[in-house]
């Protein structure tokens, strides 16, 4: 079997997330994007593994919030900086959770259980502070699907996350 550099699996990654977002209907691939990262996670020591987490998602965040760029009064060179800053911004979090989630696996195995929970996390601090950004949550992908969407009810959007990673 061919072995991918990390740096492609991150770019997988991203490019299978990045499109499972509307307006496409392929919610789906949101149920694969992350196992690339899994595999960065598992097999990279924290520091590649968050370099390649970050490439992944700003590339990610970058397929799925074009639409800022499209989606204003403003001048161009201005719309574009900051759907840019935000991209980059975003990738930061990305980056923390996959050096923490390296740096906990190489040290206990068994915390794989845990990487939901460290998404789901990723998503609410994400929510915060003047900075804060709630619209990119992995919940979104899955709006085409009522009856899934329909868990929200119980546990959130954080809910639908936590289950698409586990």
């Amino acid at each position: 079997m061919r072995r991918f550099p990390h740096w492609q699996l991150a770019f997988l990654a991203g490019t299978l997330l990045g499109l499972s977002y509307p307006p496409l209907h392929l919610g789906f691939l949101a149920w694969v994007a992350f196992l690339p990262l899994f595999s960065i996670w598992s097999q990279n020591p924290p520091r590649q593994a968050a370099v390649n987490s970050y490439l992944a998602g700003t590339w990610a965040h970058l397929l799925s919030l074009y639409w800022i760029g499209f989606n204003s009064g403003a001048a161009f060179w201005v719309v574009l900086s900051s759907l840019i800053a935000a991209v980059l911004y975003l990738g930061i979090f990305w980056a923390l959770l996959g050096g923490l989630l390296s740096f906990l696996y190489r040290k206990h195995p068994r915390t794989v259980w845990f990487w939901p929970l460290g998404w789901i996390t990723l998503e609410w601090v994400r929510s915060f502070g003047p900075l804060g950004f709630p619209w990119a949550n992995l919940a979104v992908t899955q709006s085409q699907f009522d009856a899934l969407v329909q868990i929200t009810d119980v546990t959130g959007s954080y809910g639908v996350s936590g289950l698409i990673l586990l």
